[in-house]
């Protein structure tokens, strides 16, 4: 998942499916207070939303990003210092908020969150217009939008909520039928993910020195 090997073919890379891309022009260095359009079409449904992003720092708040909704992305957005976009209508959807990642080509995988620090599920339908704005001088490398709507005939989705304990462990909890698995490593075809438990909430820890913990609901 990190480091400079990162590529989407390997192994350790995220499968994002076909995309076209149109050049038009190069972002780089970005600083706090810059902002992003992004247009699409999206299938209805409830969304969560990961973001890839990277700074070499170690500290909390090395990587903070705000995501909004555009209502009026085709007018002029009369944009000045402090009021960025104003006129084109924004409604908050959530924040992605980290400590660094510890190099620039170390993308780290971060949700975005309500403002309880909870994962935020966004509706999304059709056309719309999303603005990433940053609130830190963090690299973003992509945005995964991942549709939690479930299948007709299929069980409901369920909806995984992670907090922090006061002891540094964490609190997962779902809203439907399933158990709790986990796994070290995500190698596609051969990750192994072993049961923990199909009762909600489970509280775990993550060993000092294990290196990346991953959990699912297996439904």
């Amino acid at each position: 998942m990190k480091g400079p090997g990162d590529n989407v073919d390997s192994v350790l890379g995220r499968l994002r499916g076909s995309f076209t891309v149109t050049n038009n022009y190069a972002v780089g260095w970005t600083d706090s207070g810059d902002w992003q359009n992004y247009t699409r079409t999206f299938p209805q449904g409830k969304y969560a939303v990961i973001g890839g992003f990277a700074h070499d720092g170690v500290v909390d708040n090395d990587v903070g990003f705000n995501l909004s909704k555009v209502a009026n992305p085709t007018i002029a957005d009369g944009s000045s210092p402090g009021a960025e976009g104003g006129a084109q209508g924004l409604t908050a959807l959530g924040t992605f908020s980290s400590q660094g990642t510890g190099a620039w080509s170390s993308n780290d995988l971060i949700p975005m969150r309500d403002g309880s620090g909870n994962i935020a599920l966004i509706d999304l339908n059709g056309l719309t217009t999303i603005r990433l704005t940053a609130t830190s001088t963090a690299d973003m490398d992509f945005l995964l939008f991942y549709n939690t709507t479930g299948s007709t005939g299929g069980p409901t989705q369920a909806h995984i909520t992670v907090t922090v304990n006061a002891d540094k462990s964490l609190r997962i909890s779902w809203d439907q039928p399933g158990t709790l698995q986990k796994t070290s490593a995500l190698l596609n075809a051969g990750t192994v993910w072993t049961d923990v438990s199909a009762t909600s909430p489970q509280s775990v820890t993550i060993p000092a020195g294990a290196g990346a913990a991953f959990y699912r609901v297996k439904q």
